[in-house]
């Protein structure tokens, strides 16, 4: 089987996973701030103060979430890596990728890194079209494409 050529995309546009996880944000609060408002006639103070700290965390949470730093995501035909944009001279920790949700022009990545260290454990790369346009089909091809076997070089 042949794997998709080699690419490499700077991961820097993130407008849509911002909106997701602000409107997700936004939903969670309202929701709590409605409970709260249901209880009001009967607990008091103590459940007003509680939901308020439960509204910072959710929010704090959203904000955590939101904030996601440039990245260079590479797959060189045999394996992916990537890299943070800055501070340069990092470099590119090499892992798994594989897809945790596709919307089409919007997909939810999930890289597994293959080391230890400062980026041991998983990333999730939330990729939009927007911004990738020229290379977005070469990287769903590259993403869905069939891994090559250990050893073998394209």
């Amino acid at each position: 089987m042949r794997t998709a050529p080699a690419l490499q995309v700077r991961l820097v546009h993130f407008g849509v996973w911002r909106i997701g996880v602000w409107l997700l944000t936004l939903a969670a609060a309202l929701t709590l701030v409605m409970w709260i408002a249901a209880l009001r006639s009967g607990p008091g103070l103590v459940w007003l103060a509680a939901g308020a700290m439960a509204i910072a965390l959710i929010v704090g949470s959203g904000a955590r979430l939101a904030r996601i730093a440039p990245l260079s995501l590479q797959w060189d035909g045999v394996g992916w890596h990537i890299a943070p944009l800055s501070p340069p001279g990092w470099q590119a920790m090499s892992g798994e990728l594989s897809i945790a949700l596709d919307l089409g022009a919007w997909m939810l990545l999930r890289f597994h890194h293959d080391g230890l260290g400062r980026w041991s454990g998983s990333t999730w790369l939330p990729v939009q079209r927007q911004g990738l346009e020229a290379q977005w089909h070469a990287l769903r091809c590259a993403v869905y494409s069939p891994r090559s076997e250990p050893g073998f070089s394209p």
